[in-house]
């Protein structure tokens, strides 16, 4: 792969790192020189953070270190775990995959598949980020998700400020979330610009999950 500077970005993609690096700055008041471990999927969303972050690491001084979990779910999981790692190499950034027991926790604690895939990738990330002395998890979470939270959190009968939906910058938790006000469309532009692919999560539009 070309590496992927801001320079030799398209320049509607240029400006969507530079927006991204206007919230970086400040709504997660991101200072420069930290260190990150990006949670990635091998979808489009964290394929987009890799790459804005990446493009954003001069700038920031950031310094970048990927994790793919593979939960053992779905025939193609060993496969999307795969595509994250090649995609983070590609742009020059170490990458690891971690396995994780979803069914078995599910079994143990009685919980659904869901709920127990999300509590072992966040265990898995902060294990992650302790072994490489990282300062945060950067997540791809974007403006859909926000909405989705919100909405979900609203059915729940949340009040606020739980209303307010998933943070962008959540320091209990080390978490960060720099796409949090990006919208999606924007994401997958951009990496149709840059002439990348991603993998596409079926369960992600299977109707059984809330």
């Amino acid at each position: 792969m070309t590496p992927l500077t801001l320079q030799s970005l398209p320049p509607v993609a240029a400006r969507l790192c530079l927006e991204v690096e206007r919230f970086c700055r400040g709504a997660l008041a991101l200072p420069r020189g930290v260190s990150l471990v990006l949670g990635l999927s091998g979808g489009a969303d964290s394929t987009a953070l890799a790459v804005v972050l990446h493009a954003l690491a001069p700038r920031l001084d950031l310094r970048l270190h990927g994790l793919s979990v593979d939960h053992g779910l779905r025939p193609e999981a060993e496969a999307d775990a795969a595509q994250a790692r090649y995609m983070a190499h590609s742009l020059g950034l170490p990458c690891r995959i971690r396995q994780a027991d979803v069914r078995g926790l599910a079994a143990r604690e009685g919980r659904g598949l869901e709920d127990a895939a999300r509590r072992l990738r966040y265990a898995l990330l902060e294990e992650e980020r302790q072994a490489c002395g990282a300062d945060f998890i950067a997540l791809g979470h974007h403006a859909g998700d926000l909405s989705e939270d919100v909405l979900l959190r609203l059915l729940r009968g949340a009040g606020w400020p739980a209303l307010g939906g998933m943070p962008a910058r959540d320091d209990a938790r080390r978490l960060l979330r720099p796409l949090l006000h990006t919208d999606p469309a924007a994401l997958r532009q951009l990496l149709r610009l840059c002439g990348l692919t991603w993998r596409e999560d079926a369960s992600n539009h299977d109707t059984r999950f809330l």
